[in-house]
């Protein structure tokens, strides 16, 4: 009996490790995919970037796959309307899921992707106006954005800036893929269709 138990215990630990081992390996493979994925937007490929967006997100939010493409395109590459302003995304630091939840077949997870921007606005703007700029982006970003160095040269105010996305990661066991859809403001509705109560409830702030 007690020989029993004994195997009984250990075959729990076993298991218990595997599995904090497989989550392990399913927090890490959305973090890296995430960072092949903002990779591509970085590099303008957004015919290859909408492939990492989820399906479930495309029919949540009766986006097509052209209409999210665009959409990708106007948050990355719609800056050259712009001609006073230049902008260039630069390197992304991703924190992986804290904690995943399992809902039927797939696995969800909420990614924080720290992407760092610097935005360069051609033009002679005294103190006053930078600091509008500056409160400008701050509220749009809705605490996502944050202004670091502000660097003036003669002709042009370079800013660094960052923001913080949390992004809803999507670990589907059968193709072995991740898929994403980033926290955008008034998105609730539409990340409540097709995410676990859980994910919502942590990507709250930004939705």
């Amino acid at each position: 009996m007690k020989l029993k138990f004994i195997f009984l215990f250990v075959c729990l630990l076993s298991a218990s490790a595997i599995c904090q081992a497989q989550s392990q390996q399913v927090g890490n493979l959305m973090k890296s995919d995430f960072e092949k994925f903002y990779a591509l937007l970085k590099q303008k490929e957004f015919d290859k970037a909408v492939n990492y967006v989820s399906e479930d997100y495309l029919k949540a939010g009766l986006f097509s796959k052209e209409q999210m493409k665009n959409l990708l395109k106007s948050n990355f590459d719609n800056w050259e309307t712009l001609p006073d302003l230049k902008v260039t995304f630069k390197d992304v630091n991703v924190l992986p899921p804290k904690k995943l939840i399992q809902n039927g077949d797939k696995t969800f997870g909420v990614l924080e992707a720290v992407m760092h921007i610097e935005m360069t606005i051609t033009g002679n703007y005294d103190q006053e106006e930078i600091e509008t700029t500056l409160s400008v982006i701050e509220a749009i970003g809705k605490g996502r954005h944050k202004v670091g160095n502000v660097v003036k040269k003669d002709g042009s105010t370079t800013l660094a800036l960052t923001d913080k996305r949390l992004v809803a990661g999507i670990y589907n066991p059968t193709s072995k893929n991740v898929r994403f859809a980033m926290a955008e403001i008034g998105l609730s509705y539409t990340f409540q269709k097709f995410l676990p109560k859980e994910i919502v409830a942590e990507m709250k702030t930004q939705l």
